[in-house]
């Protein structure tokens, strides 16, 4: 058992804020919806000023032996605050234009989490699994937004300030239950699994925005956008799968397969909207959506299996059911039957040696807010609509990979090779008129092509006294999106590679070094002389040394560049961190000074591109700050041995 509480203002997140992740940084705008098809879109970083507070109980026990019950409870209070500047350049084939804006924002976040987990393994013939996590988490959200709009010959045609308050209420629970039981002749054998989640997302919107239009000309404009719009989305989502296995003799085996899932969900939103010009114009939305996707699949398959190889060969019939529409109105019915089959392989001809090969294809329904048809224009420079036609897309995908590792010369090999190729994909098709409003839907077209590489090498060089860390990411992405009516092939290059060497010995000392660096290469067909190229360089040393065994010192100091073809700045970041540690008794009694950002260089960067535009965020971060400690052991460290596992 044990109990947690912890506050800081130091920018650490303590625990559960992933979703809190999501509007951290004040740029969660328009762009939100646009995340899973970026090309570029790194995990976002919490930069401002954050306070934190978590507390929270974890309770295990051990029923019996092969028997036990874990629960945990947390609770944190989040603020992020904080300003932000970022700059865009949108293309079209008929209109082009640069964008930048001065973001202020404040985040709360106020989290509830639960988890359990059940696992009984006590019986020799069956297994049995309960895992759950219910979580509530209310987020509000206060954003002053200053844009400017500029033409092709860098003139300012239009600004807009956009004030916005949101509050937000998530809450989500999700069910798991495996049980698995073997039969009484051997190799015989059955499964059963059952899950079970719920989402329910309450938002409510209070936007104001104010633009004002052709400052390049001499008949100015200005419009008042006043929106309150409150939206109820609900969901569940129940799986239910049965796998029976039937020995055929000689390492062979026959898979039988069945699972039934059914998603359903409502979308309940009211707008009201009030347009200022030279009079005041009020209209509103209102609607209630309601979606249903039914997934039927029966697979069959065949697999050989010994300690050295396992082969896995089937095929699986899908039926895939879905209907959505506005309540008590037309409703839209879509159905159809898939084949797909799969691989499986896997080899491992001795210790420290596996490699696998596997292939699938799969189908991928589109979600609901693609395929709903009503507007949300709360945003009146990005108005979003889905498109109630879209297909299924079909993906077919093909994944390697070979991990070595050889203890005798401590040389660690991981590679990974993956290629997935989808048709009927869903892309985005965006219209941007003459006052750079941007209307955003959706589309079947053409094919979607990931590629991915990965390769790690670790070996410790004995002669040198060193160990040598390499690492290689390499991703093609192709896709389509159709601009202002014309195919737009975007194409993505991305090159991770770094090196790490440290000492063998660390009794002592402990050194490393190393240097990271990334370039992506952004090309589209839409526009030839907008292609992107931006690179991030990272070097850094780290020196920890025991002056003694009471006494020890660490510092670290991290070089940052970035660099940019089409914004043209270089940016040059150095952190310089380093910690000192004095036990004031041999085991405990610890006295601890840390000291961040001594170059006081408070700023971070956020890049990517997208389909139709791409960007760069300098953020205000944290800077220089010192942290005192003190830690005192209740005991002396030592643990107790189970007299029971003495052999």
């Amino acid at each position: 058992m044990s109990v947690i509480g912890k506050f800081n203002n130091i920018n650490v997140t303590g625990s559960n804020i992933q979703g809190f992740l999501e509007n951290a940084d004040g740029i969660a705008d328009d762009s939100s919806d646009d995340s899973e098809d970026d090309f570029i879109n790194p995990q976002k970083s919490l930069s401002g000023f954050l306070k934190t507070v978590v507390t929270g109980i974890n309770y295990g026990k051990e029923l019996r032996k092969k028997e036990s019950f874990n629960v945990d409870y947390f609770y944190n209070l989040s603020e992020n605050n904080g300003v932000s500047d970022t700059k865009r350049v949108f293309f079209s084939n008929t209109n082009n234009f640069n964008y930048s804006s001065k973001n202020k924002y404040l985040n709360i976040s106020d989290n509830h989490n639960l988890n359990f987990n059940y696992e009984n393994k006590a019986n020799k013939t069956s297994s049995l699994r309960i895992k759950g996590k219910f979580f509530s988490d209310k987020i509000n959200s206060d954003l002053i937004r200053e844009g400017l709009f500029f033409d092709t010959m860098d003139e300012l045609v239009t600004t807009n300030t956009n004030t916005s308050s949101n509050s937000n209420l998530k809450k989500y629970g999700n069910l798991n239950v495996d049980f698995y039981r073997k039969l009484p002749k051997k190799g015989r054998s059955y499964s059963t699994s059952f899950k079970a989640v719920i989402n329910n997302y309450t938002k409510n919107n209070n936007q104001n925005t104010f633009i004002e239009r052709n400052l390049n000309k001499t008949n100015p404009s200005t419009t008042n956008f006043e929106i309150l719009r409150d939206e109820d989305l609900s969901s569940a989502d129940i799986l239910v799968k049965v796998k029976y296995t039937e020995p055929l003799g000689g390492n062979h085996y026959f898979n039988t397969e069945a699972s039934s899932e059914i998603l359903t969900g409502t979308e309940n939103t009211n707008q009201n909207r009030k347009t200022i010009k030279t009079t005041t114009v009020e209209d509103a939305i209102e609607y209630y959506y309601k979606y249903s996707e039914n997934s039927f699949k029966t697979k069959f398959s065949h697999s050989y299996n010994k300690s050295v190889l396992n082969i896995s060969t089937g095929i699986e019939l899908q039926t895939l059911h879905r209907g959505f529409g506005e309540v008590d109105k037309i409703k839209f019915i879509r159905e159809k039957f898939y084949l797909n089959p799969s691989l499986f392989f896997q080899y491992k001809p001795k210790r420290g040696q596996k490699f696998r090969f596997t292939y699938r294809k799969y189908i991928k329904a589109p979600r609901a807010n693609q395929a709903n048809p009503f507007y949300n224009d709360i945003n009146p420079y990005a108005i979003n609509t889905g498109n109630p036609d879209l297909k299924n897309e079909k993906t077919n995908s093909i994944s390697a990979t070979a991990n070595v590792y050889d203890f005798n010369s401590s040389f660690n090999f991981n590679g990974k090779i993956q290629y997935s190729n989808s048709t009927d994909a869903i892309i985005r098709n965006v219209t941007i008129d003459d006052e750079y409003i941007r209307t955003i839907s959706y589309q079947n077209s053409g094919e979607k092509i990931r590629f991915n590489a990965l390769l790690n090498i670790t070996k410790k060089i004995n002669s040198l006294g060193v160990r040598l860390s390499l690492k290689n990411k390499f991703s093609n992405n192709a896709a389509n999106s159709i601009v202002n009516y014309e195919l737009n092939n975007v194409v993505s290059k991305d090159y991770l590679t770094s090196l790490i060497l440290q000492n063998n010995s660390k009794r002592k000392v402990d050194l490393k070094a190393g240097a990271t660096y990334v370039v992506n290469n952004t090309s589209f067909s839409i526009e030839n002389n907008l292609d992107r190229k931006f690179t991030t360089q990272k070097y850094f040393g780290m020196v920890d040394f025991d002056f003694s065994k009471r006494l020890n010192v660490n510092t670290q100091f991290d070089y940052l560049v970035y660099t940019d073809n089409k914004f043209l700045i270089q940016q040059e970041i150095p952190i310089w961190n380093a910690a000192i540690s004095y036990a004031l008794t041999p085991k405990n009694n610890i006295i601890k000074l840390v000291l961040i950002d001594l170059l006081d260089k408070n700023i971070d960067v956020y890049r990517r591109s997208t389909l139709n535009y791409f960007e760069e965020t300098n953020l205000q971060s944290l800077g220089r700050y010192v942290v005192l400690s003190y830690t005192f052991k209740i005991n002396s460290g030592k643990k107790k041995i189970n007299k029971s596992l003495k052999t």
